[in-house]
């Protein structure tokens, strides 16, 4: 008989997915406005819960991040930090780019129309 044994990526994974679900179930429980304020988080802690089950992080990288009493919420905080401000200046990137591509559409129409 083979003893199976779990890698600290699946312990990872398995913690993440707990806390996850846990998250959700407190965040349902809440006011509409709460749930809407806190879109932007689910979707980022479901993301990063996807890629933990899709991708392999070296064994001790993983055990290090299943020490964490909360690993998701460890990484979202640390993704926060490192993007908050990078996020702001994509958002503000695609506004000018769309108003900038709309401007020379309309350009364009007027000269082909004229």
């Amino acid at each position: 008989m083979s003893l199976i044994t779990k890698s600290n990526h699946d312990e990872l994974y398995r913690k993440a997915a707990l806390e996850q679900k846990r998250w959700r179930d407190k965040l349902l429980a809440q006011k509409p406005q709460v749930i809407l304020d806190s879109a932007a988080e689910y979707l980022i802690r479901e993301e990063l819960l996807q890629l933990l089950e899709e991708r392999t992080l070296p064994e001790d990288f993983a055990e290090a991040l299943s020490w964490e009493v909360r690993p998701l919420a460890t990484l979202y905080k640390s993704l926060y930090i490192d993007i908050s401000e990078t996020i702001e200046e994509e958002l503000w990137t695609a506004i000018y780019n769309a108003a900038r591509d709309s401007l020379y559409k309309k350009e364009r129409k007027n000269s082909n129309g004229s």
